[in-house]
């Protein structure tokens, strides 16, 4: 059949020339692109034989993947979920191989006790991963090895916990997009010009940074980007419309970790988020890979779903309830991510509170979760377990900056009335009054209502009072006939610049 393909296609080509878009002045492309139509019958013919005769599937069977054999798995049509890659909710994986006597012969075999409950585990000797990913960690920490396991106990146990007592507010848990081009543009820009002043981040031990360092680079150094300031407000303010929208509520940008390099051989254990953040978003920036590198993710329904990003590609991920980790080892050079996390403002996208599903707890916390105890606590619970802490964000941001910042004057006049008026002048760590999230954002009303109870109208940021005014966050982000502007400069305001620009 092939050869009889062969020679007809041969005998009916005919040369057609054209010109390649590739191609350089001395150079032109011949391509042959006519066949008769007797050789597309032979052709379609020969197919049918070979797939008859089971030759195309086996060629599928037989076929190679580079992407890696959670990849194949995932592209076989099969499915699996937690505790097959790595530890996820006990602190082994699965053993419980498909080539075993019981699974093969169920009838005639009963399972075992040790395997009894434990799923099929598809992708090889994975204990074997884990064992070797301990023993760099204990070897690492040889003065006290057990911390190694102690910590990684800690990770799974946390993380169920967590994971099960929490409010989920999309459908899968997570969603592929890509990334606003400018925003996308600006960190590729900033890596490339930056590449190389990287600096080891700290030991995070839920990867093996032991034998496979990460590097950070921090998009708002002020020796590399003097208006780092501007810097935060255009990736935050990209992304956040896309972040709320999908997860259909008002948030506040809490943690932006910059931009970090993985190497060779990374892995990266699976485990939520510490709250209250939400949702985190992962930019692709950069990569030289062997293999793709999947992001593996446990979604809503428990199953195991490989994510691969190419650049320009982001991610987002309810990170407070969704288990997350790339369990893989990295096959190639580096590869490179910007991330940053979000909190909840407590209202949706109209601006409406969301309520709570217990009035004494967050809005994340599900209503018949275990961490709510009988008189409505949901600080502690289970006296074998610590539970959790309540915060507003990683920046310090209090009740009065979100109102600000988002401009809910309601919830500022609250305050006013209430015994945490102290809140409307609290800074937060880095050195942000309320009044100036009034101002960068634009809402006159409630910096009017901040200014008859007290602000000072040329109070600057920074901790140490080097920063700028609220005239000159204004202006920054307005133009001269906004509302804001207009009302800060016909009260007299200065136009204060930070010292450090």
């Amino acid at each position: 059949v092939f050869f009889l393909l062969l020679t007809q296609s041969k005998a009916a080509a005919q040369p057609t020339y054209f010109s390649s878009p590739y191609r350089n002045k001395q150079t032109t492309r011949m391509r042959r692109c006519t066949l008769k139509s007797s050789s597309i019958v032979v052709f379609l013919g020969a197919l049918t034989i070979l797939q008859n005769n089971g030759v195309l599937a086996l060629l599928r069977k037989n076929k190679k993947y580079p992407e890696g054999k959670a990849r194949q798995f995932k592209a076989e049509n099969k499915d699996y979920g937690v505790d097959i890659s790595f530890p996820t909710h006990h602190v082994s994986v699965s053993t419980n191989y498909a080539w075993l006597p019981h699974n093969i012969d169920p009838k005639n075999n009963p399972i075992p006790e040790e395997y009894q409950g434990m799923p099929i585990q598809p992708l090889g000797d994975r204990q074997a991963v884990y064992n070797t990913f301990m023993e760099g960690c204990r070897k690492y920490y040889d003065d006290e090895p057990e911390f190694c396991d102690e910590t990684h106990e800690e990770r799974v146990v946390t993380s169920l916990r967590q994971a099960e007592a929490m409010r989920n507010f999309t459908k899968t848990g997570f969603e592929k997009v890509r990334a606003p081009s400018h925003v996308y543009n600006f960190l590729k820009t900033f890596w490339h010009d930056h590449k190389d002043d990287v600096v080891n981040e700290d030991e995070k031990i839920y990867t093996n940074f032991w034998a496979s360092p990460q590097k950070h680079l921090d998009v708002e150094r002020e020796d590399l980007n003097k208006d780092f300031e501007a810097t935060r407000d255009t990736i935050v303010d990209g992304l956040m419309d896309v972040v709320e929208e999908w997860m259909g509520m008002k948030l506040y940008a809490m943690d932006a970790r910059g931009i970090r390099t993985y190497t060779e051989g990374a892995i990266v254990a699976p485990h939520v988020d510490e709250l209250p953040q939400v949702v985190s978003a992962v930019i692709n920036i950069a990569q030289d890979v062997d293999e793709v590198w999947p992001m593996e993710i446990i979604d809503h329904d428990g199953d195991a779903v490989n994510v691969t990003l190419m650049p320009g590609d982001m991610i987002l991920y309810e990170s407070h309830s969704t288990f997350h980790g790339r369990p893989f080892a990295l096959k190639g050079r580096n590869y490179v991510n910007y991330f940053i996390h979000f909190e909840s403002a407590g209202v949706d996208l109209k601006g409406e509170e969301i309520e709570p599903e217990h009035e004494n707890a967050p809005i994340y916390v599900s209503g018949g979760a275990w961490i709510i105890d009988e008189e409505g606590s949901w600080f502690q619970v289970d006296e074998n377990y610590e539970g959790y802490t309540l915060t507003t964000n990683s920046m310090g941001a209090t009740e009065a900056h979100h109102a600000a910042h988002f401009g809910d004057v309601e919830k500022l006049s609250q305050l006013v009335n209430s015994d945490d008026v102290s809140k409307l002048h609290e800074r937060d760590s880095n050195g942000w009054l309320p009044i100036h999230e009034a101002a960068r954002g634009g809402h006159k009303e409630a910096v009017e209502l901040l200014l008859e109870n007290g602000a000072d109208i040329n109070e600057r940021t920074n901790i140490d009072g080097t920063g700028g005014s609220p005239l000159f966050w204004a202006l920054r982000m307005h133009p001269e006939d906004h509302p804001v502007v207009e009302l800060l400069k016909g009260m007299g305001a200065l136009v204060l610049e930070p010292e450090e620009l």
